[in-house]
Formats: structure tokens, C-alpha cells, sequence
């Protein structure tokens, strides 16, 4: 049993040691489409990413965002807020993927709320350009598609931010 843990350990610190991981934040801008498009401005946020290199081609993670959009109705927001795991095949400094999570969807008019929670896709396509050997500069563009109720609400969000090597 105790070589059992003693291997366990060694594994854990042999992958931690090479391990790419990457925090990130970033600011966000939503451009409204399709019907959303109809009732929303443009939205503006912020996000923060975790990122694993799974080898030199491949990153997993997941992100946390939140944008606000306003209307042409005074008083009336929208939010979204996305949850979702990523994936990135890298490509040199670009990089192509896709985000797959849970994204709540809220509205506010005249301090009335409501919101709901949707499964949601977004393909990625982004690059690093790295400022040092800890610190990148992120660029990237998301097709956010919101499937809700038969329908779907999308917006393109553009997101420029740092990344942190650990």
C-alpha cells in the first residue's frame, strides 16, 4: 500500500512539474446577433481563464465571464454570464477551439430581475504573443450560441487579455 502512495506522489509531482498551467483575465466586448441583436447593444465585460497544456498541441481549462448589455428600452439590461470548459488545438501562436458550458441569461427593467441558465457552445479562434517567458498577451474571437427554449441567442464576443504562466 505504501508503494502504491509513494507512486502516486511521484506521478503527481512528475506531471505538476511539467505541467503548463495558465491563469488569465481579460476584457470582453459582445456584439449582439440574429434577434438579440433586435434588442441589445453592445455588451462589455471581463473574463478569467484557467488553462492546462496538455501537450504542445493541446490546452483544456475553463472560463467565468460576465457581460452587461443595454437596450434601446432606458432602464433595461442584459446579462450573460458564461460557464464554460474550453478547449484549444494550437496552431504556433494561434490557436483554434471551441467552449462548452452553461451560460445564465438575465434581464433587468426598472430594478426587476430574472434569469435563467442555458447550455451554450462557442468556437474559438485566438493567438498568444508572448511579452516574457511568464506573460502573454490573448486575443480572441467567440461565436457564443445560447440554445434556449427551441431558439437561440448568439452574440460574438472579442476578448483581449493577459495570460500567466504558474
Amino acid at each position: 500500500m505504501k508503494r502504491l502512495q509513494l507512486l502516486l506522489v511521484a506521478i503527481i509531482f512528475a506531471v505538476t512539474a511539467n505541467a503548463q498551467i495558465q491563469v488569465g483575465v481579460s476584457g470582453s466586448l459582445g456584439l449582439p446577433l440574429g434577434t438579440f441583436g433586435d434588442a441589445a447593444k453592445l455588451g462589455v465585460g471581463a473574463t478569467v481563464t484557467g488553462k492546462y497544456q496538455l501537450n504542445e498541441k493541446m490546452t483544456i481549462g475553463a472560463n467565468i465571464g460576465y457581460l452587461s448589455f443595454s437596450s434601446d428600452l432606458e432602464g433595461f439590461t442584459w446579462t450573460i454570464m458564461p460557464i464554460t470548459g474550453l478547449f484549444e488545438y494550437n496552431l504556433g501562436p494561434a490557436y483554434i477551439g471551441a467552449d462548452l458550458g452553461f451560460y445564465s441569461l438575465g434581464a433587468e427593467y426598472e430594478g426587476i430581475s430574472a434569469s435563467d441558465s442555458y447550455f451554450g457552445f462557442a468556437p474559438v479562434v485566438g493567438a498568444n504573443f508572448p511579452i516574457s517567458e511568464k506573460l502573454s498577451f490573448n486575443a480572441n474571437a467567440k461565436y457564443n450560441i445560447i440554445t434556449s427554449d427551441g431558439e437561440s441567442t448568439s452574440y460574438l464576443g472579442i476578448n483581449l487579455g493577459l495570460l500567466f504562466k504558474l
